[in-house]
């Protein structure tokens, strides 16, 4: 499409690049499962389960929806609609000498998407035994699951190489006719795991009651392409060399930003009595009210230490080896 492109930037419409920027999936189908056993046949106790496999769009980018207008050889262009007459103007001409930036410039920042890019995929399951207890109250536990991959993730495949002198300095890209190259792979994945308990206490006397607790662990290698503050990958990788690829995940593999270990949850309400035989006013005034609450706990969210000095001279993210009282 562009013959002045620097060699192994493609786009769409040259060999080898499909049409949709990246490779459509034609094999999306998403099965459910479930099956739910009354093991005494008496309506007071089940077992219920069920398995699903679900797929994602991409979540709004603008590195790759709105500004792809403007990624090169594309420029912005200012157009004057109206007679300008400068020569009957006392000031100097703005735009005398001005020239167009070139379509690819020195040093050009490349983002775009890995090869054989394919869509998010998670599969969730649960296994929950239910049991009633008493008239009022019943109670459940069970297990809640979910494992994903081909979760998207930036890696940075064009890192500076660090010159080790007795003065270490920055040196030059592994790519030198680009500057970042950091395309979005889908090779992430993402595991969860919790123990999902909870009692509830049907109305009674205008009384009802739900408390429930959660023991969870969410892990993955990358918790959101739009999170904030969300730390990129301290290890550079190689294109066509799979084992670096690994080592960068896992250097990733930790708790998801959004892991939250223990979540207890109590919920109540009370229906004020309707004051039946009173005065017209006092069931106005008074009839008809409910008092309701919720108290929850929880442990925090997990927290990443980072190096925002290019201590490593590879301009990327990095960590400590150690971090301690």
């Amino acid at each position: 499409m562009f013959p002045t492109a620097p060699a192994g930037l493609v786009y769409p419409g040259d060999p080898g690049a499909p049409r949709g920027t990246y490779p459509t999936d034609k094999n999306n189908v998403a099965p459910r499962f479930a099956v739910v056993w009354d093991p005494q046949g008496d309506g007071g106790t089940s077992l219920r389960g069920a398995w699903g496999l679900f797929y994602d769009t991409l979540p709004g980018q603008g590195d790759f929806f709105q500004n792809g207008t403007l990624a090169p050889p594309f420029q912005p262009l200012t157009e004057v609609n109206f007679p300008l007459q400068m020569s009957a103007s006392p000031f100097a001409n703005p735009l005398q000498g001005v020239t167009g930036t070139p379509g690819f410039p020195a040093g050009l920042i490349f983002i775009g998407w890995g090869t054989e890019f394919a869509t998010p995929i998670v599969q969730q399951y649960n296994l929950t035994l239910q049991r009633q207890v008493g008239t009022h109250w019943g109670v459940e536990a069970g297990y809640v699951g979910s494992r994903g991959k081909n979760l998207p993730i930036f890696i940075e495949v064009n890192p500076t190489i660090p010159i080790l002198t007795p003065a270490p300095r920055i040196g030059p890209r592994v790519y030198p006719a680009f500057s970042l190259v950091r395309p979005t792979f889908s090779v992430a994945k993402s595991w969860y795991d919790s123990l999902q308990t909870s009692a509830r206490m049907r109305p009674w006397h205008g009384l009802n009651v739900l408390a429930s607790y959660t023991l969870g662990h969410a892990v993955d290698h990358v918790s959101g392409l739009n999170i904030g503050g969300e730390p990129r990958p301290i290890l550079p990788v190689t294109m066509g060399d799979a084992s670096t690829f690994q080592a960068a995940l896992a250097r990733e593999k930790g708790d998801a930003l959004f892991d939250v270990r223990h979540r207890f949850v109590l919920s109540f309400g009370y229906q004020l009595p309707a004051l039946a035989g009173r005065g017209t006013a006092a069931r106005l005034v008074l009839g008809g009210w409910q008092v309701n609450g919720i108290v929850q706990g929880q442990t925090g969210f997990p927290l990443t230490v980072i190096e925002p000095n290019n201590i490593s001279l590879t301009t990327l993210t990095n960590r400590p080896n150690m971090t301690c009282d």
